[in-house]
């Protein structure tokens, strides 16, 4: 566990410099790679998707500024091929290995719906583990890619301890019918940004599920009556929440987006999705993008030149296990 680096909230909370990032790209320009993506995707029967992914990643991040300079990203369309084809040649084996096995114990298992359900049941268990693991392990290499300055991001932690604790928390939560969800995802937030760095100072979080439980139990119990519409009202508050104890050196962090604004911003992006038949992506990539930027403000002052390149290992691949599971993003 690293050591957070800043203690003292009263800080931050008097800061007065306030700063925003800035997003400054173009639909039209994002538009024609993502039509010239899609052609080549079809046309190399889907091998393309990695430098697709790639090229997507680089455009919006070189479109995105804080204090007037760009991010930089800096993986490569190569890295991800090459962690997928690991990923998945050891998921493919690991699964012939698993069905042979469970073959030979019960040669006819293919026309028994028990055991058909029994081969099931494992397979299912094993997947929360290795999802979790994807989606740590993802989130490391963007970040290891992820340059401002020339400082580059990162992150430390063990992406299978982060597969048990998604494991058990799942567990906790089924168990509690749904309530320790406050819980499971404020620790698992926790735990990914108290390993989070950039240069060579590392992020600080320190919520506590309590804050959002009852506003959860509300939602909870107004899901019927208000079709589920009031869970945008509590995310908008867990996001509100999970900035407010989050720290950078001497940094904090404030986003200030509704419940009213998240629900218009997901359901509209739903809709341009459908009626457009997914060619609206690209616009709804950049919403998302200025959405971010418009709503998440840093506060307080930090002497940036001050901090160092982060010299911890990065991973030489990327992302193999969240394309095998077909949760990368972006």
């Amino acid at each position: 566990m690293n050591t957070p680096i800043f203690n003292n909230r009263s800080a931050a909370a008097s800061a007065t410099h306030r700063e925003r990032l800035r997003h400054h790209g173009e639909v039209f320009d994002l538009f024609g790679i993502y039509m010239v993506n899609m052609l080549l995707t079809i046309v190399t029967l889907g091998i393309y998707r990695f430098w697709a992914k790639t090229r997507i990643r680089t455009f919006l991040w070189s479109h995105t500024e804080f204090l007037g300079d760009s991010f930089e990203y800096t993986g490569t369309g190569k890295e991800l091929l090459i962690g997928f084809l690991i990923v998945f040649a050891f998921l493919v084996a690991a699964l012939v290995a698993y069905t042979a096995a469970f073959t030979m114990i019960w040669p006819d298992w293919t026309d028994d719906l028990e055991l058909g359900l029994l081969y099931q049941l494992p397979l299912f268990a094993v997947s929360i583990p290795l999802i979790g693991i994807a989606r740590f392990r993802a989130r490391r290499y963007r970040l290891s890619r992820t340059l401002w300055r020339g400082i580059r991001g990162g992150q430390t932690g063990s992406s299978a301890h982060y597969g048990m604790l998604v494991t058990v928390y799942w567990l906790l939560t089924f168990l509690t019918l749904g309530f320790y969800w406050p819980y499971m995802q404020t620790r698992l937030t926790g735990y990914r940004l108290n390993n989070t760095w950039f240069g060579d100072r590392a992020m600080a979080f320190d919520g506590d599920g309590d804050a959002l439980i009852g506003r959860f139990a509300v939602c909870w119990l107004l899901t019927l009556p208000t079709l589920g519409a009031c869970w945008f009202w509590y995310r908008a508050k867990a996001l509100r929440y999970y900035a407010s104890r989050t720290r950078y050196a001497t940094l904090g962090f404030e986003i200030t987006i509704s419940g009213r604004m998240l629900m218009f911003l997901t359901s509209s992006n739903m809709m341009l999705i459908w009626f457009s038949f997914g060619l609206a992506y690209p616009y709804v990539l950049l919403r998302n993008a200025r959405y971010l930027c418009d709503y998440l403000t840093l506060v307080g002052d930090q002497d940036f030149a001050a901090i160092a390149q982060n010299l911890k290992p990065r991973p030489t691949t990327g992302e193999g296990m969240a394309e095998a599971f077909d949760i990368g993003d972006f």
